[in-house]
């Protein structure tokens, strides 16, 4: 299962610097909020087609927003199976992800910046 690839590959990390997308590999707890968001977008970025994950939380939930440029099933296809090794690694916690094709809009138009936060930009 997919589940358990992640949980062995990702078991120990953190990020490096908060201002470098650069992550080392260390023991450390990943049911604490913030490491949970690194945790999640180092899984869903595996996906070529993503170039953006935000975030937010409002009590139990973790809201989670992966932007795409253009409506293509295989991304798409492939997001979702990240989502749902996440969701098996997590159980006891409640997710509610969406994928948006931002369709050559700049982002700024596509999100706002109030109440979520970015986890992950894909480097050009």
């Amino acid at each position: 299962m997919l589940a358990s690839v992640y949980k062995n590959k990702y078991s120990s990390f953190k990020r490096v610097n908060e201002e470098s997308e650069d992550f080392s590999y260390e023991e450390h707890d990943t049911t604490n909020e913030n490491r949970l968001q690194d945790f999640v977008a180092k899984i869903i970025a595996e996906v070529s087609g993503v170039e953006y994950i935000y975030c937010r939380r409002e009590g139990q939930v973790n809201y989670i927003w992966a932007i795409i440029n253009e409506l293509d099933p295989q991304v798409r296809r492939a997001v979702y199976k990240k989502e749902m090794a996440i969701i098996d690694l997590f159980p006891e916690m409640d997710f509610d992800f969406n994928i948006i094709a931002r369709m050559n809009k700049p982002i700024q138009s596509i999100i706002s910046q109030d109440g979520i936060e970015l986890i992950y930009k894909k480097s050009n």
